[in-house]
């Protein structure tokens, strides 16, 4: 995925930013949700608070949905859109 992405014109920490995470863990682990929020909103901030769109594949689509729905409210749910 993330070299077909590339191929389309994403780069790489510009465009294209990778989160990844041991898939053998809890995807309700703390460490993990905290690290996505912070990566999250990295990313958020050097966009100047424009949309970000988030890619999942997998298991990290379910990463995904928790985080939403038990972080929510922990990282500015103005910038979210479900």
């Amino acid at each position: 995925m993330i070299t077909e992405m590339i191929k389309w014109g994403y780069q790489e920490g510009k465009t294209l930013f990778i989160i990844g995470y041991d898939f053998r863990q809890s995807n309700r682990l703390q460490e993990t949700m905290s690290h996505f929020a912070e990566k999250l909103e990295a990313v958020y901030t050097a966009f100047g608070g424009k949309r970000i769109n988030l890619i999942s594949h997998s298991m990290g689509e379910i990463l995904v949905k928790c985080f939403m729905f038990l972080l929510l409210l922990q990282i500015q749910p103005c910038h979210l859109r479900i």
